[in-house]
């Protein structure tokens, strides 16, 4: 399975690695404690690579649950790793998926889409511009000039 289907069937969003060249096309699964890339060509793993504060039990916690789902160790780290899982099997792609801390796209009903259509059409109603009047461009002092108000008195207020 290619990591585009992967990420397709998951409903998650690919991008490029970030600081490899622009010809490479390695492409990842970005999350806020990791990532998920192709490991080989039957093989993904997932790197935890928490971001910020050094968190040793979060790294510790995740390496025993994806043991446990029967995921390979591959990278064994102080506070962060590397795990290679199965993206065929369903509990170790989930699992995956909640360890690098990643949230799939929504997906929309249709109710929730007409009633999304009915307020931008609602908001829409009320964004329209109003062009300045002819009876403006007659008014003493120009347009906006207090509306008649002598202009050395104007700026007064």
């Amino acid at each position: 399975m290619k990591i585009s289907a992967f990420a397709e069937r998951y409903r998650l969003k690919l991008r490029r690695e970030p600081g490899r060249d622009p010809g490479d096309s390695t492409q990842i699964i970005a999350g806020r404690l990791g990532h998920i890339y192709e490991y080989d060509t039957v093989v993904f793993g997932v790197m935890v690579i928490p971001s910020g504060a050094i968190r040793p039990r979060l790294w510790h916690s995740s390496r025993e649950k994806g043991l446990a789902a029967g995921m390979t160790l591959l990278q064994d780290g102080d506070w962060e790793g590397t795990l290679l899982f199965d993206p065929h099997d369903g509990n170790q792609a989930k699992l995956a998926i909640k360890i690098a801390g990643i949230q799939p796209s929504r997906n929309s009903s249709a109710a929730e889409l007409m009633n999304l259509a009915k307020g931008h059409q609602f908001q829409s109603c009320f964004n329209t511009t109003v062009e300045a009047s002819s009876d403006l461009q007659n008014v003493p002092g120009g347009p906006g000039r207090g509306f008649g108000i002598p202009e050395h008195t104007a700026h007064a207020f």
